[in-house]
């Protein structure tokens, strides 16, 4: 319990961190996961202590000093347990709403031109104006069988030539690049928010169990 303790130290000093850009996701996902596993093995720990303890209790070879002590000890491991458990759980609701402030700042200083990049629509606006001034009518001194099949194909030509341009220039690619990294920002802070609510619904039933049997032990010691 006091190497957990000190694990859930560790974590609650990573979570108070409200940066977006000094953001220790990995970590506090690793130590959630090593501190989860903790404090599920010692609840299973002294819930089978607590059965030990009332088996022999119970069967009276044990002198009534013996009683005492035993069931104080484990009292007094389940209160430990209990407490840390509810400070992962503060610790987690912390994380939670530290994970709501990021997406918050996110979303209000993104800005709008990155919004526009990741739709292809609008990056590809710029192309139809130029298009349109490209449909000049032929001038009053060229005849229609002369100028009108050449002025199409240059036309044509010029427009694929800026469309293959366009798309394969370096603002079109890091355009690209930022709308896939934002993607992957995102999907990120939604599956690290999912998992911390999941563990705080696992530790409040870790709690609930040891209050019923620090609640049952105690109604036991008063009769």
């Amino acid at each position: 319990i006091h190497q957990t303790s000190q694990k859930l130290a560790r974590l609650a000093k990573l979570a108070k961190k409200t940066s977006v850009f000094d953001d220790p996701t990995l970590e506090i996902q690793e130590l959630t996961a090593v501190v989860k596993k903790d404090i599920g093995a010692l609840n299973n720990a002294v819930m089978d202590l607590q059965v030990l303890c009332n088996s022999q209790n119970e069967s009276g070879n044990l002198s009534k000093d013996t009683t005492n002590h035993s069931t104080t000890v484990v009292d007094n491991l389940k209160n430990r347990l209990m407490s840390a458990t509810k400070e992962f759980k503060e610790v987690l609701t912390m994380r939670t709403e530290n994970l709501k402030v990021h997406e918050n700042r996110r979303q209000m200083f993104s800005s709008s031109a990155a919004k526009d990049a990741s739709n292809p629509f609008i990056r590809q606006r710029p192309l139809v104006p130029r298009e349109a001034s490209d449909a000049a009518p032929p001038a009053p001194w060229a005849s229609d069988s002369a100028t009108t099949p050449l002025f199409q194909r240059k036309k044509t030509n010029g427009d694929h030539g800026a469309s293959s341009s366009s798309s394969s220039s370096p603002a079109f690619m890091q355009q690209q690049q930022l709308a896939v990294q934002q993607d992957s920002y995102m999907q990120s802070r939604a599956e690290a928010l999912q998992n911390v609510e999941s563990t705080i619904h696992e530790l409040s039933n870790i709690f609930t169990q040891l209050a019923t049997m620090v609640s049952q032990q105690g109604e036991l010691a008063i009769r």
